[in-house]
């Protein structure tokens, strides 16, 4: 079925709508991973978004790390959260040669 949606988040408020978590800050990467990957088997033309859990992305290293999990699972983008802070892993990231790397503030 085509529904013409552009983009898919698969967002870390799947801890608390299908994993029963209290809030979003249980959620973990594999599970990130697991979900990430099962929307991509059923996407075929939508952009898909992942979000990067709570304590993912703490240092560079960590934040890439994770971001290409995400990625490898089928996720064309990644999604963070921290404002400024965020911003300048993520420039610091970019430079180490990962380009996929979106931020929100």
């Amino acid at each position: 079925m085509k529904s013409g949606v552009d983009v898919i988040l698969v967002g870390d408020s799947v801890g608390m709508v299908v994993l029963g978590y209290p809030d979003t800050t249980l959620v973990t990467m594999d599970e990130m991973v697991h979900h990430t990957r099962a929307v991509a088997r059923g996407a075929t033309r939508a952009l898909i978004l992942a979000d990067m859990p709570y304590r993912s992305y703490e240092t560079c290293e960590q934040a890439v790390a994770n971001a290409r999990r995400l990625i490898d699972a089928g996720a064309h983008a990644v999604k963070l959260e921290g404002g400024s802070r965020a911003c300048r892993r993520s420039a610091r990231s970019w430079r180490r040669g990962f380009p996929r790397w979106h931020t929100s503030a």
